[in-house]
């Protein structure tokens, strides 16, 4: 578990682009919602649909998964990238 009482680390922010009724999007948030057990993060949803922009980059990969502005998984969650991103970004190994 995560060492709640060091607030002097920021806490880290997944951006997960989703669209409604899909599926992927789905089982990605509750796998994320299974890493919160050993890790902080908040997540954050953001939907594509009618957005150009946001559309023509993630539209064809959703659900996708973003952590300091790098893509971390495209379609399906890749837990051990995820993991290695947020221990880097907490400054060591979860704890």
């Amino acid at each position: 578990m995560a060492d709640a009482s060091n607030d002097s680390r920021s806490t880290p922010e997944l951006v997960q682009f989703t669209r409604p009724e899909c599926g992927l999007c789905d089982v990605m948030r509750a796998q994320l919602e299974d890493l919160k057990r050993e890790f902080r993060f908040t997540l954050r949803e953001v939907d594509v649909t009618g957005r150009s922009e946001l559309e023509d980059a993630y539209g064809l990969s959703v659900p996708v998964l973003v952590l300091d502005g790098r893509r971390l998984s495209e379609g399906r969650l890749d837990p051990e990238r995820v993991r290695a991103a947020l221990a880097a970004h907490a400054g060591g190994a979860p704890g």
